[in-house]
């Protein structure tokens, strides 16, 4: 557990405001006035450019290779044992989350459509499909935090309705498709910053990062930003960190459950291989997180 009160409100204002900084990271317009101590008690990376080489001679390191963002998150942590994605204001207020049981096998198709679907409706389509919803008395639902979850059978009314509307929208190519919740990007971000966190050697960050992923608020189910993260976690952590690998192997199984092997998971598989034999290691209870 790291610092409270006025101690962590202390170390904080010291990034804020440079003072007594003896070290400076550098990343595309990014000036970041740091201070050893901090620095180097959480990053032997950065303890060793601090104290040899060029970095040591000149009191800065510059991190040309990394983004920009992810840099803000690392540095973010090394003072605040934190880091905080900021979310889309224009988002819908209301998430729908259709919960598939036993699907049958004829149903899978038509239940992917759906899921995929539901995100990248226009945003007047999308009310028109909140106002479904609300309009059918038959519909099981409970709202919970923004959230909406609906019956999965396909035979519901409300779910023909819907797939109909998907329809329309897709006939209509003069509006492209967009991602209604572009919040879900976070899974890419803490896939991102968890690969960060390796690259300099800061474990703290690297937990913290992974346990951000897996308590990520976004349907996972539907979120285009999964397969960036899986890009993400298996080209740029090692073979032997398995950490947000399992993470990721758990979320396609649980897609692989209820869905089948879809055109676009198959791709991916395809690409991934290593993912792959990871999901196959938990259907086989081989790896755990």
């Amino acid at each position: 557990m790291g610092p409270s009160g006025g101690l962590a409100n202390a170390i904080k204002s010291l990034l804020a405001s440079g003072k007594h900084s003896d070290f400076v990271i550098t990343c595309g317009d990014d000036v970041y006035n740091v201070h050893k101590a901090i620095l180097c008690s959480q990053s032997d990376v950065f303890d060793a450019a601090s104290r040899f080489g060029k970095e040591s001679e000149d009191g800065r390191m510059d991190l040309a290779e990394d983004e920009p963002e992810i840099v803000k998150y690392m540095i973010q942590y090394l003072y605040e044992e934190q880091y905080e994605v900021p979310r889309a204001q224009d988002e819908p207020s209301v998430r729908v989350v259709i919960n598939f049981v036993d699907l049958p096998a004829n149903k899978k198709v038509q239940a992917r459509t759906l899921v995929e679907g539901i995100p990248s409706l226009r945003r007047d389509l999308y009310d028109r499909f909140i106002k479904i919803i609300a309009s059918d008395g038959q519909v099981l639902s409970e709202k919970v935090l923004g959230r909406v979850q609906l019956s999965g059978d396909m035979d519901r009314l409300v779910n023909r309705q819907l797939l109909r509307l998907l329809e329309q929208a897709h006939e209509d190519s003069s509006h492209p498709p967009t991602h209604l919740f572009p919040s879900d990007r976070e899974l890419v971000v803490h896939a991102k910053v968890y690969a960060i966190a390796d690259k300099y050697h800061i474990d703290g960050l690297k937990t913290y990062a992974a346990s951000a992923f897996a308590g990520a608020k976004v349907d996972r189910s539907t979120s285009p930003f999964l397969y960036d993260a899986i890009d993400v976690a298996f080209s740029t952590t090692p073979d032997e960190d398995i950490g947000l690998r399992v993470w990721l192997a758990y979320d396609v199984l649980g897609q692989l459950n209820q869905f089948g092997l879809y055109p676009r998971l198959k791709e991916k598989l395809e690409q991934v291989p290593e993912l792959a034999t990871f999901v196959l290691g938990l259907q086989f209870g081989k790896h755990t997180s």
